[in-house]
């Protein structure tokens, strides 16, 4: 059986907005982002490009997460840097709250194919735009996604 790998602490730190200082982000950012680059969907939704190598979609009326994923590439990087050290190959992720998907993306990426995602989103809107993310990130093979609120 695969080790478990819970975000749950990191959640609370995210919620806490403790701000951890970790002066470098993680190993697989791209340096070749480019800021502000989206191709819009439809009036709800965009497809952007991220930091760590990957598009994924984002809810263009979201003034926080996906405005900061639009704009700056990424959300909370320090907090996608510690949630990175601790994951591992064949791992399974217990995600509560992944909204449309980014550190589930990256999470799956470094788990890969020998890993699992269970994933716990409430929002109807959130919820399908995390299943696109899924799909167009190539990861439903390993994810487990479920519409409802756990906490």
């Amino acid at each position: 059986m695969a080790p478990i790998s819970l975000t749950i602490i990191l959640l609370i730190l995210s919620q806490m907005q403790i701000a951890l200082f970790v002066p470098m982000i993680c190993e697989f950012v791209t340096t070749s982002w480019v800021q502000g680059k989206f191709f819009k969907l439809s009036d709800r939704e965009m497809l952007v490009s991220t930091r760590y190598g990957f598009d994924m979609v984002v809810d263009s009326i979201d003034e926080a997460v996906s405005r900061s994923i639009r704009d700056k590439g990424t959300w909370q990087p320090e907090l996608i840097h510690v949630m990175a050290m601790f994951a591992q190959p064949g791992d399974t992720i217990l995600n509560l709250g992944p909204q449309t998907g980014l550190e589930a993306v990256i999470l799956g990426k470094i788990v890969g194919d020998s890993g699992n995602l269970y994933l716990f989103e409430p929002s109807t809107i959130s919820f399908r735009i995390l299943l696109k993310n899924i799909f167009i990130n190539d990861l439903e093979d390993i994810t487990h996604a479920y519409q409802v609120g756990a906490g």
